[in-house]
């Protein structure tokens, strides 16, 4: 099962997706849903996640008219001229994911161990 399969259920049964991406035909709700769970992603990220692969070219002209209907943001990454795609519609629940996912990824999921170092940070 790719990423995106995994990301439609997890989104099905948790809600995670704002209406508006829910309401998307198909093939663009499983390039938003993509960057919707990822907290962002470039054009190859989501042409690697999809079930039925794209063209480069294709993913990136469905992410652009996503961008246009503001359903996605777009943002120059540090990385040559890559572009990153965005949530544009952050839900509560989209919070709370990236949160857990930050605090997964950067803290091994301690909510005491990311509080501590915020507390060193922060004078």
């Amino acid at each position: 099962m790719g990423h995106a399969a995994e990301f439609r259920r997890d989104a099905a049964g948790e809600g995670l997706l704002p209406a508006e991406v829910r309401a998307l035909f198909p093939r663009m709700r499983e390039i938003a849903t993509v960057v919707y769970l990822s907290g962002g992603a470039t054009v190859k990220e989501v042409q690697e996640r999809i079930e039925d692969p794209l063209t480069i070219y294709g993913v990136r002209t469905l992410l652009n008219r996503l961008a246009r209907k503001g359903i996605v943001r777009r943002r120059r990454s540090g990385r040559h001229t890559e572009v990153l795609y965005l949530p544009a519609i952050v839900t509560p629940q989209l919070r709370q994911l990236a949160l857990r996912r930050f605090l997964d990824r950067d803290f091994d999921g301690s909510v005491s161990s990311a509080l501590q170092t915020i507390s060193r940070l922060v004078p």
